[in-house]
């Protein structure tokens, strides 16, 4: 994930996508890579808040509480996961062959004391509302100390999930008392559905997992839906005229009524992204109106807070600039009909309702091959 623009379009490119966000009706942006030497490090993020704030849009910088580059994320600064262990290559985590791997130990007592010090640089540098934390895909530490911490943390989570709580924990515990009301979201990469697996993480269907319990409330969980959502999108001739049909709820990996344990619960969807790929190709400049249709339903039904879409498109691009509108759309309206999507978002693009119920129904026809050149 290496930044190839100019230096200068960093801030440029923010500013954009705060304006899109506000288009969109959403109300925050997480932003891996927000602090690079290469793109104008500190003073390049505090111009991004500054703009943020002044138009009522939540900054997220994402953090790596033991990879991803920790709170910096490229470049030669104290708080970057690089750097410190190039000062103290001791403190960092060990793989199950017992070799070093580039990521910090979530036990070690340095690591804790540094992840309490650099969140409370972060939210003293930035004028920020919160942050997005991620441990490290499916990631376990195999030292001696983390083991044993581990096996006093009973319950039946797998080891990632015990890790990450490790983890996790001194970030949230002072970013909340810096400021209570803070958004501070942490990755599972995984779904709710107790018997999913991914990577080996997954946990038992006779209760919910033990983290809960383990990472205070206010903190938000975020859920992967990827793969509780079909895999093969409704068709949108299905739900043209009805919001709620039953096609909407058929994926067996979200049986109907089934919702999160958590107290604060957000879902992520990979679709639409260089993340996703569907029939051997990735899906960052494809239709994925279905998937976000199905995605806002299930989750406002579920009694979530909020839906994540990646924004890695411009909308200049129509396919994804369909995605933001739905994005937009069924985040408020998620048991609307693809018809008054059409009605609400294109109508104003193309001419009048009228040839907006056309678009959709071509868009919809040409999905399944039922339209001529």
């Amino acid at each position: 994930n290496e930044y190839c623009k100019p230096p200068e379009a960093f801030v440029d490119d923010y500013k954009r996508l705060v304006e899109h966000i506000i288009r969109s009706r959403a109300n925050g942006v997480l932003i891996w890579g927000f602090l690079r030497d290469n793109h104008g490090g500190v003073e390049a993020g505090q111009e991004i808040c500054r703009y943020a704030k002044d138009r009522g849009v939540k900054i997220l910088p994402s953090v790596g509480t033991s990879a991803y580059g920790g709170f910096y994320y490229r470049g030669e600064h104290p708080f970057n996961v690089d750097q410190w262990l190039q000062l103290h290559p001791e403190y960092c985590s060990i793989t199950a062959n017992g070799t070093p791997e580039n990521r910090l130990c979530p036990s070690h007592p340095d690591n804790i004391a540094w992840l309490r010090e650099g969140t409370h640089w972060l939210f003293e540098t930035f004028d920020i509302d919160g942050a997005s934390l991620e441990y490290g895909d499916f990631c376990v530490c195999y030292c001696d100390r983390c083991q044993s911490l581990r096996k006093t943390m009973g319950g039946d989570d797998p080891d990632y999930y015990k890790d990450m709580v490790v983890s996790h924990l001194p970030f949230i515990e002072e970013a909340l008392k810096i400021n209570p009301s803070a958004w501070v979201t942490y990755a599972t990469y995984s779904g709710f559905k107790p018997e999913e697996q991914r990577h080996g993480v997954g946990y038992p269907s006779s209760k919910p997992p033990d983290f809960i319990k383990q990472l205070p409330e206010e903190a938000i969980c975020m859920w992967t839906i990827t793969s509780m959502v079909k895999q093969k999108q409704v068709p949108l001739l299905d739900w043209l005229d009805d919001g709620n049909v039953p096609a909407l709820y058929s994926s067996p990996n979200w049986p109907k009524g089934l919702r999160p344990a958590t107290k604060r619960s957000t879902a992520f969807l990979h679709q639409g992204s260089q993340w996703y790929s569907r029939n051997g190709k990735h899906t960052r400049h494809s239709v994925e109106i279905s998937t976000i249709k199905e995605g806002c339903l299930r989750v406002a039904e579920a009694g979530m807070q909020g839906v994540y879409i990646h924004g890695e498109v411009s909308s200049r691009c129509v396919p994804y600039e369909l995605n933001y509108l739905a994005y937009s759309h069924f985040s408020y309206h998620p048991s609307d009909s693809l018809r008054a999507f059409a009605k609400a978002q294109l109508s104003p693009l193309v001419g009048g309702e009228e040839f907006a119920q056309l678009f959709i129904e071509f868009l919809a026809k040409a999905e399944i091959q039922k339209m001529g050149e």
